[in-house]
């Protein structure tokens, strides 16, 4: 039978007034180690920024080196379905407090389940060459080029099989209606 969840006390308001005052407006920041042990902050595209601020020495020393080229990371939904869909389609995997992997300096909230918590939030990680893989995944089936160019022989091949002797496909732009097409940055 497991052990009944233990309650964690609330902080008292003067300590949240203080952690509201002082946290920036982007409270999701992760700072982890790259590979040459230096601090960085883990933007969510997946770039790497030094982190210049000061940092316990007990924290520094129990980071683990090269977490921040090793994995991509992403503050996702702690409801359920959320996790379960986090975990199968896009393989994010929730990061444990006690693997010492990253530091987030401003996250806050449950701490009895060992992961790390941002309000509703959870820190999830994924491996690097899984990410790029899915970036260049979407950039190839994106394409335009590509997909005027597929269209353009399956529209070819099915005149040919109607008779027709010399086909040209050529495309137009559409000016009147203009079409957006945003990438989102999974």
């Amino acid at each position: 039978m497991p052990l009944e969840r233990k309650k964690v006390p609330l902080d008292p308001p003067a300590v949240i007034a203080v952690r509201e005052r002082l946290k920036p407006a982007d409270a999701t920041v992760v700072v982890a180690k790259d590979g040459e042990g230096r601090l960085v902050e883990c933007l969510h595209d997946g770039s790497l920024v030094p982190w210049t601020e000061r940092i316990e020495k007990a924290i520094l020393d129990s980071l683990v080196r090269g977490t921040a080229n090793r994995y991509r990371f992403r503050w996702i939904n702690q409801h359920r379905r959320r996790m379960a869909e986090a975990r199968g389609a896009g393989r994010w995997e929730p990061v444990r407090a006690s693997d010492n992997e990253v530091w987030c300096p401003y996250a806050y909230g449950e701490t009895t389940d060992g992961l790390v918590h941002n309000a509703d939030t959870i820190l999830c990680k994924r491996d690097t060459r899984h990410a790029e893989q899915l970036r260049r995944d979407r950039m190839y089936y994106d394409n335009p080029e590509r997909i005027l160019e597929l269209d353009a022989e399956a529209t070819k091949e099915t005149l040919m099989s109607m008779g027709a002797k010399e086909v040209e496909t050529t495309f137009e732009m559409d000016t009147e209606h203009p079409v957006t097409i945003t990438l989102d940055a999974d």
